[in-house]
């Protein structure tokens, strides 16, 4: 069961680890499974409507999944890219603990957003405070 108390991740949703789960899906959806390995580069978590996910990091694609933070690695099912590592921001916690004072579909983290950032947006719309 999915818990609205915390900023969702790949293990609340899934129950296999992110790298099979991704190789599933691409052989149930009849696409090349991922390679073994081929780190090809990183690419950055986000938080959208209270979940961690990861966005293809390849310009003309939309893919995106759950992320991982037990396994940070993300693998893109339309193009095939290679995998990616994937780079939470340092200040994940504050960044949980600010969100989780919103309704879920406003839990919502860029890259490029401060957590000082996220805690004026909570007061301009009256919410509590941590």
């Amino acid at each position: 069961m999915i818990s609205y108390q915390r900023i969702v991740e790949h293990e609340d949703r899934q129950s296999l680890p992110v790298r099979e789960w991704l190789r599933q899906n691409a052989v149930r959806n009849g696409l090349v499974p991922p390679p073994a390995s081929r780190i090809v580069g990183t690419v950055n978590a986000m938080v959208n409507h209270g979940r961690w996910i990861v966005r293809c990091p390849t310009p003309w694609c939309n893919n995106a999944v759950v992320a991982s933070f037990r396994e940070p690695v993300f693998w893109c099912f339309e193009n095939d890219a290679g995998w990616f590592t994937v780079i939470f921001p340092a200040t994940k916690q504050a960044i949980e603990r600010t969100l989780l004072m919103r309704e879920v579909r406003h839990r919502n983290w860029e890259v490029g957003e401060s957590v000082a950032d996220l805690r004026l947006e909570n007061l301009r719309n009256n919410l509590p405070e941590e």
